[in-house]
């Protein structure tokens, strides 16, 4: 039974030495996010570049069946800043290709991307600054119910634009790639819970819409605003922090596609992000805030 379980998991027996089993795992077959705490931090598991190999003293089934179904929280990942990016739905989708885009989530406000762990490291190679974000930190299941008890209309304020992919499915995905990493270093986020709340406070106090409007800043079409406006219009609204905006570019064109605002991860008050020389894909620092169709 054991045998059949393993074969249908994509894990095939390689060996058995001095008391090891070593098993291949076939990641084709087999999600090994949750696994990759476990062969990162546990002495006895090896792994090489392609495949996953696992030298497992006593029960390799209980082993894997621990990764999958217990939280592994092992991984620390400090930072520095927690990011919030609030995307442009518009600019998103415009002349997306067919299919890609379900136009009917398009929308004239700033939504929730997600809340990111961030630091700014440097390239050991280049010796360059370059924005990381830790991933996949512990394997903690998605609560959909935790979501929607701490945020008011979470399908309206986070919703997800793309035609292949569930409400459920993009959250899952940002609370197991960003939101398990975000307790590593913050005061207010200890939980499930709380990342999906602090996520929705700071939503809720980030007025990008009305600071740009106030600033005459709205949404054109043909009508490319300097990336410059942009900052100075959100900038002078919370404290004269750095901001990064990010371009989608299509047919040579930039089109605003996402703001990202910064916080410290203690106080969640705003704080700068990593310089305004690293705004993303916006041509000759312009950007058409195109509104929707």
């Amino acid at each position: 039974m054991s045998s059949w379980i393993l074969l249908f998991l994509g894990i095939h027996c390689l060996s058995s030495v001095d008391g090891q089993i070593k098993l291949k795992i076939d990641t084709s077959k087999f999600n090994l996010e949750p696994l990759k705490a476990l062969v990162k931090d546990m002495p006895f598991i090896s792994r090489d570049k392609k495949d996953t190999v696992i030298s497992i003293i006593d029960n390799p089934i209980q082993a894997i069946a621990n990764a999958t179904s217990t939280p592994i929280c092992q991984r620390p990942a400090p930072y520095e800043t927690l990011t919030l990016a609030l995307q442009w739905t518009p600019g998103l989708c415009h002349q997306s290709k067919r299919g890609y885009c379900n136009r009917e989530k398009v929308v004239n406000y700033f939504t929730i991307h997600g809340l990111w762990p961030s630091s700014l490291k440097t390239n050991s190679s280049s010796s360059k600054k370059k924005v990381k974000h830790p991933e996949f930190c512990c394997n903690q299941n998605f609560n959909m119910t935790d979501a929607k008890a701490s945020i008011h209309g979470l399908d309206k304020v986070w919703p997800t634009v793309l035609q292949k992919s569930s409400l459920e499915s993009f959250l899952d995905h940002e609370w197991r790639k960003h939101g398990s990493c975000a307790h590593a270093s913050s005061a207010k986020i200890k939980s499930h819970a709380d990342y999906f709340n602090v996520t929705g406070q700071l939503y809720n106090k980030t007025k990008i819409g009305d600071w740009l409007a106030s600033e005459k800043i709205l949404p054109r079409h043909n009508y490319a605003y300097s990336t410059e406006q942009i900052h100075r219009a959100i900038s002078s609204k919370i404290g004269d922090r750095d901001v990064i905006v990010s371009c989608r570019i299509q047919n040579k064109v930039s089109y605003l596609k996402e703001i990202r605002i910064c916080f410290d991860p203690d106080t969640l008050e705003y704080k700068d992000c990593y310089g305004r020389n690293r705004d993303i894909n916006c041509k000759n620092n312009r950007a058409i805030f195109i509104p929707r169709n």
